[in-house]
């Protein structure tokens, strides 16, 4: 018998069911295609799955071991059979690497916790529960074709097996044909009220209503069905499911209490949300913002607000469509699929977003294959250490072209490159925890060096290996339906290998190791350092910016597409010294900026541009991509930042702002941009009041709760979610409130005025100007020159701004553990004491760091854009004058920052304050400017 397995369950401790498909009328020969086989729904119990139990006799005492497990096992009434066993052994201190074991093979489920023989060291349960041991035991990849022996047929449960060893695994395959349901309900309390379910073009429509209660649904392809109780509705539902055949059921954030109601425990099932959570980038990942990031058409449907038609069978049709669509769209059965094959894991965990469990369950199979000991299940306590390294931005707008090059899959990289594994680094685990010194790492890369290659490397080395041979496979393919599936499957490749680092990591996972996770932050760390100081050292180059695993190189190059081979020759010279040093590890150019906006740590906006001259823009951790600031706010902050960030050589912008300008850029004083930006946002005013509701819509997660966060909680979101709470509505920890924020009467509070959107409620313009528009916008142009915050508050109706003012981001490397922080005077990582004096010298270096760039002879070419660091007064390039160009600002900005930071420090803040005193970047001679009028008035 070939059986499709699509999903396994849990029946008891020692059963599982496995649902899928019979496979009949298969072609001669191998590998089975279930897609074109003739199948059948179909469920196996298999019945009497034990695992083995591992036990290690002390030195000479194997005999007197098996006599004390004999006798343990008659007291309980089960037999037993041994057999020697040897295994590899990483994840156990008191083991040796290589271990001879005692297997136990019970005919019966048996704890070993009362097990107690004065002959025996070590105790280890292979399977922790019947679904891992069938899984790893069979070497069941994902969905897949199995072969099954001896079974039986049972009236009521079906095919039944009464021993695990007769499933055997054949192959992976496409998908046998599925039917697929899409289910939209309402509900409360007392359970489902209405439901839309859409299967294969038909719709089938049932409602709770009283039993004299009618509806006339004349519609092709509806059928609708009347229901006296929820009860009734759940029953007859549960029925059509059944009897319409659906092998897989696709819902929406549908709540546990009403999943329960359901009989789709044979099923494959997604949600939607949370399946788009993990996989698309959003807000509130609703049907409407998802039907609208991809682009379907029914997204316009989604967008009516009305009360009457928010109750309406005409909208919970378009929803149970819009879950088909967004479902087809997403590929999320084909990717879950997928990452399900790879991982050697369930198809509906996968669907889930279950990231630690389908990483497990890939180190398990990997294990199971090489013959080592699997780690035990045991609680962790966190361990905090210090993950990726941050380089201290050079905020500011650059209107050259900037470099940023990236580590390719660093993390996983480093791994291989210093043999980082369970047993080389890992085997210090619990001796060095957190952070690790210089010495300490230097001790444990050279274990590893000398050490025997790790099974975590080769895992991975297996993983880029098959991902290389599919992308190979992508260029040879010849059909736009075989490079889709190959997509898919380099995909699933590169996200299992990208997830391993973030299980070292992760207390919950069965495959913690803070050490190792430590280790390859902190060489992580080491390699973007590195990556800096051969840029600016060896390759005279000027990073600006620094992020974990990629670095920003100014290039002093025009931000024009004549300068783009000149900037990646550039980068020839900084890629070939990295990657000379590894093997493993590479860096490549990520993208090449011909603008770019550097706020701080993890937000900037760029222009990129490929080779071929197309461009597009760039966000990273701006406000607009908050889901904490509404549509309105982030539309405004979108079209100012195109603006600023427009190409020069496209054809329609020049014609507007460059072709009769003289100034090019906006740091040399392109007024027409700027004047552009202050005509867009008198326009986007004057349009607020004309917004629809929903784009004032702001989206808050709840970190717990609402009922935990405590009486005196002033949180908007929290203030409504119980309050609807109350109403009915279900909120708990994790989930996402929408909600907008609307007039009240004089002095009421904030958190008071969070209306649902189909409340009642007139929206507060002037709370989302100051709150949600201005200090975004305010923060985007706040490195532009010729923006005043002034200016933009009256466009807006408000006289008085508080300027968001740009700032540097200034760290210390700890002189007791070198880890980055702030001023302090105890170290936050190691608790050691900090002295003041630390910090006197490194404030005086730091400012006669920047003294020295102060003065420096930067000059650049306002006619081809080259910038010059030497004295020279003519362009090299064109013989056109050189320009100063001033760091002023950059100075003054260094010494407010450290000013803020250093208040009331004594002899540091003396330090700072004695340069503030001299600096003439504050002093504006008024003479200049009104010289009439101070000698008329003499």
């Amino acid at each position: 018998m070939y059986f499709y397995i699509l999903n396994i369950e849990q029946v008891d401790e020692s059963t599982v069911m496995l649902y899928g498909k019979h496979l009949t009328e298969i072609p001669e020969g191998l590998p089975i295609d279930a897609h074109a086989c003739s199948s059948q729904s179909c469920r196996i119990r298999v019945e009497n799955i034990y695992s083995p139990v591992f036990l290690k006799a002390a030195s000479g005492k194997d005999q007197e071991l098996k006599e004390d497990i004999k006798a343990f096992m008659g007291s309980k009434g089960i037999g037993y059979a041994l057999e020697p066993s040897l295994k590899e052994n990483v994840f156990y201190p008191n083991l040796d690497r290589k271990v001879d074991l005692i297997k136990v093979l019970p005919e019966k489920r048996v704890s070993f916790d009362d097990f107690f023989s004065d002959h025996s060291e070590a105790i280890v349960t292979e399977f922790s529960n019947p679904i891992e041991n069938i899984i790893i035991s069979r070497r069941l990849r994902g969905p897949c074709i199995v072969r099954i022996g001896e079974h039986l047929m049972s009236p009521r449960e079906g095919v039944v097996v009464k021993s695990p060893g007769v499933i055997s695994f054949v192959c992976n395959s496409s998908l046998p044909r599925l039917k697929l349901g899409t289910l939209a309900v309402r509900f409360n309390r007392a359970g489902i009220l209405k439901y839309c379910l859409y299967v294969r073009g038909v719709l089938h429509c049932g409602e709770v209503r009283p039993e004299d209660g009618s509806r006339d649904v004349r519609a092709e392809g509806i059928k609708y069905a009347l229901h006296r109780t929820p009860e009734m509705l759940v029953k007859y539902l549960n029925s059509l499911m059944g009897s319409e055949g659906i092998d897989c059921i696709v819902y929406h954030n549908l709540p546990s209490f009403i999943l329960k109601r359901l009989e789709i425990s044979g099923m494959v099932r997604c949600d939607l949300f949370a399946f788009a959570s993990g996989n698309i980038k959003g807000c509130d990942f609703s049907l409407e913002e998802l039907s609208s990031t991809l682009n379907l058409e029914v997204a316009e449907k989604l967008r009516r607000k009305q009360v009457q038609y928010e109750n309406s069978f005409e909208r919970l049709a378009v929803e149970s469509e819009a879950i088909h669509r967004i479902f087809q769209a997403t590929e999320a059965l084909d990717l879950s699929k997928e990452m399900s094959e790879v991982s050697g894991y369930i198809l509906n965990r996968a669907l889930q977003n279950l990231r630690a469990e389908r990483i497990e369950y890939t180190l398990l199979h990997e294990l199971y294959a090489r013959g080592y000991l699997f780690p035990c299940i045991t609680g962790r306590k966190e361990v905090k250490y210090t993950g990726g390294l941050v380089l201290s931005p050079q905020a500011g707008f650059y209107e050259d072209l900037v470099l940023l090059l990236d580590f390719n899959s660093l993390y996983p990289s480093i791994i291989q490159e210093f043999n980082v594994c369970f047993s080389t680094v890992g085997m210090f685990n619990g001796r060095i925890s957190g952070d690790m010194s210089a010495e300490q790492l230097e001790m444990l890369t050279e274990k590893s060096r000398i050490a025997e290659r790790g099974f975590l490397p080769k895992v991975l080395e297996g993983f880029v290996g098959r991902r290389k041979a599919v992308k190979d496979l992508m260029k040879q393919s010849k059909g736009k339906e075989e490079t889709r599936v190959l997509e898919i499957r380099q995909r699933a490749l590169k996200l299992t290998a990208n997830s391993i680092y973030g299980c070292l990591g992760f207390a919950g996972s069965r495959f913690c190791n803070y050490t190792m996770a430590a280790y390859i932050t902190n060489k992580g760390r080491d390699l973007l350092l590195e990556a800096k100081r051969i840029a600016e050292g060896e390759c005279g180059m000027r990073i600006i910016y620094g992020d974990t695993d990629s670095v920003m190189v100014h290039t002093g190059l025009r931000g024009e597409m004549s300068n783009y081979k000149k900037a990646l020759e550039m980068s020839r010279k900084l890629r070939e010294a990295i990657n000379s040093r590894y093997v493993k590890i590479e860096i490549e150019v990520d993208k090449v900026f011909k603008k770019l906006l550097l706020y701080k740590k993890k937000k900037y906006a760029g222009l990129y541009v490929g080779e071929d001259g197309r461009s597009g823009i760039e966000y990273k951790g701006l406000d607009l991509v908050r889901k904490d600031f509404c549509e309105a706010s982030r539309r405004i902050c979108r079209v100012v930042l195109e603006l600023l960030l427009t190409d020069p050589e496209d054809p329609e912008a020049y014609e507007v702002f460059y072709k009769d300008e003289p100034k090019k850029d906006l740091n040399d004083g392109n007024s027409k941009i700027r004047e552009a930006v202050h005509d867009e946002l008198r326009k986007l005013r004057s349009d607020l009041e004309g917004l629809p509701a929903k784009d004032f819509v702001i989206h808050n997660t709840l970190s717990k709760a609402p009922e935990n966060y405590g009486p005196s909680a002033t949180l908007p979101h929290v203030s409504l979610a119980l309050r609807l709470k109350e109403a009915g509505m279900k909120f708990d920890q994790g989930d996402v409130v929408c909600y907008v924020i609307g007039r009240g009467s004089p002095g009421e509070a904030i958190h008071k005025r969070a209306y649902h959107l189909n409340e009642d409620f007139v929206i507060d313009y002037e709370y989302y100007i100051s709150n949600q528009i201005l200090p975004p916008l305010l923060r985007i142009v706040g490195i532009v020159k010729g923006f005043h915050a002034e200016k933009i508050g009256r466009i807006f109706g408000v006289e008085r701004v508080v300027k968001a003012e740009v700032q540097k981001n200034i760290s210390f490397l700890s002189p007791c553990c070198g880890s980055v922080q702030g001023a302090v005077l105890k170290c936050k990582e190691c608790s050691r004491s900090i002295p003041r004096g630390f910090y006197t010298h490194e404030v005086n270096k730091m400012i006669r760091r920047e003294i020295e760039c102060l003065y420096s002879a930067d000059s650049r070419c306002h006619e081809c854009g080259i910038s010059s660091y030497t004295h020279m007064k003519r362009c090299f390039n064109c013989n056109s004058e050189l320009s100063f160009v001033p760091h002023n600002q950059d100075f003054d900005c260094l010494l407010s920052s450290l000013q803020a930071m250093f208040a009331g420090w004594g002899e540091v803040e003396g330090i700072i304050r004695r340069h503030l005193a001299v600096s003439e970047y504050r002093r504006i001679e008024l003479s200049k400017y009104f010289e009439k009028e101070m000698n008329r008035k003499h």
